[in-house]
């Protein structure tokens, strides 16, 4: 076998291809030759002639009336794979000049390479011209990224979507001072406490479609309504006057309130279960309960200091005392049990099947303890004036007054995520299955955010 010099190997195959343009009569520019690597001496087989049709200079087709006897270059010499022709067909040698968005490297001839990330809302193409396409890129991390396709020959993989993003909405604007909240069956609730200088006698209690819509009142020429909730037929509230407040139901659909306890001593906050409506006296300092269909208040607890909110599983009542105490007692009456005491400011609260969560403010601190007690534990501290809170089965959520924010973290700890921000005020928060609300109380806004 005769061996020839680089010089004599370089030679040899632009004389080759010169001679193939030539005979159809084409143009050549010989400064798209691509110079082979260095070698002391190459086989006269292993010329590289390049495929017009891959590469795109110009030239003939690939087998037109090239010469068995001139071979393929071992694809080695020029990208590292070794996929020799096994023909007289002449080997692609890529002249592709695309690259990665990101890493910007020439994509690789036989498997191309990734394509860049999308925008917001979609995924990036990807692959390399002349032979396999890459994965699409994966969709922007902020929106609900779509699937990104791929170019090539053969088209590669789609990249996966981006991260979805939440969507904050004004249930309902012009309210005057909403401040407590329920979500019930795809409708929300909530108090509006009315005018402060007409000592808050122009109070409502409202409902509004989840979904969105035109709020419907369902009690007006209510006295500072303040603490909500609601069962499957009727809404509950407290009424707030240090010696004559009420507690009122009205149903869930609309029509005449009816009154089931009055002559209180500043009732706050409410609670309701199966057959019982529960709240909080203030300067009362007692917790009252009574038949969901009227009749008596019974007094569960008295003697306490400066009861703020309350909630209830199917076992105990539960409720803070803003001078430093997280209380519980038997849902049928008994001896009060003190959860954690020494607390800055304990405010609002909530249960789940394990733990007891409430706000400090002043504290600025969010809390939680089992239910059975035990050593309290400090979620979230550094907080800005921390209001109202709620629970589902993955995560605890809370407004920051003092910051205009809506946070959350999960129920074992770790770092809290802001929801939102620049509110105005944001008082009391609830949660359903797919979002949470809460009540600007400067802003008289009606807020949810999606996905939650």
């Amino acid at each position: 076998m005769k061996t020839v010099s680089r010089r004599e190997a370089f030679f040899f195959a632009a004389c080759g291809l010169t001679w193939l343009v030539a005979e159809a009569g084409c143009s050549f520019d010989s400064s798209q030759l691509r110079a082979l690597p260095d070698a002391t001496s190459l086989d006269a087989s292993q010329i590289v002639v390049s495929d017009a049709q891959s590469d795109g200079l110009p030239g003939l087709a690939p087998d037109a009336g090239v010469d068995a006897s001139i071979g393929a270059v071992t694809d080695a010499l020029v990208d590292g794979s070794t996929d020799a022709a096994s023909d007289s067909a002449l080997d692609e040698v890529s002249n592709d000049t695309a690259v990665d968005s990101t890493s910007g490297v020439i994509p690789d001839v036989n498997t191309g390479d990734m394509g860049g990330a999308g925008g917001s809302d979609s995924g990036g193409g990807g692959g390399g011209a002349d032979a396999a396409g890459g994965s699409g890129g994966n969709g922007g991390s902020t929106g609900t990224g779509g699937t990104g396709g791929a170019s090539g020959t053969d088209a590669g993989t789609g990249g996966s979507g981006g991260g979805s993003v939440s969507t904050l909405t004004t249930l309902a604007s012009g309210q005057n001072s909403p401040f407590n909240i329920a979500v019930r069956a795809s409708f929300v609730y909530w108090t509006n406490q009315g005018t402060a200088s007409i000592s808050y006698t122009d109070g409502a209690v409202m409902k509004v479609s989840a979904g969105g819509g035109t709020p419907t009142t369902l009690a007006s020429g209510q006295t500072n309504p303040d603490d909500i909730t609601v069962d499957a037929t009727s809404v509950y509230w407290a009424t707030y006057d240090r010696s004559s407040g009420t507690v009122i139901k009205v149903p869930i659909g609309g029509g005449t309130p009816t009154t089931l306890a009055s002559g209180q001593a500043g009732p706050q906050g409410i609670a309701v279960d199966a057959t019982s409506v529960y709240w909080t006296t203030y300067p009362g300092y007692t917790v009252m309960e009574m038949p969901t269909s009227g009749g008596s208040p019974t007094t569960l607890v008295s003697g306490q200091t400066s009861t703020r909110r309350i909630s209830v599983d199917p076992t105990s009542v539960y409720w803070t005392n803003k001078g430093g105490t997280v209380m519980k007692v038997p849902i049928g009456g008994g001896t009060p049990t003190t959860l954690a005491s020494g607390q800055t400011g304990p405010l609002a609260i909530a249960v789940d099947a394990t733990s007891v969560y409430w706000t400090n403010n002043p504290g600025d601190t969010v809390m939680k303890i089992p239910t059975s007690g035990g050593t309290p534990t400090t979620l979230a501290s550094g907080q800005s004036a921390p209001y109202g809170i709620a629970v589902d089965a993955t995560s605890v959520y809370w407004t920051n007054d003092g910051s205009g924010t809506v946070m959350k973290m999960p129920i074992g700890g770790g770092t809290p995520t802001t929801l939102a921000s620049g509110q105005n005020a944001p008082r009391y928060i609830t949660v359903d299955a797919t979002s949470v609300y809460w009540t600007n109380y400067s802003g008289g806004t009606v807020m949810k955010l999606t996905p939650k």
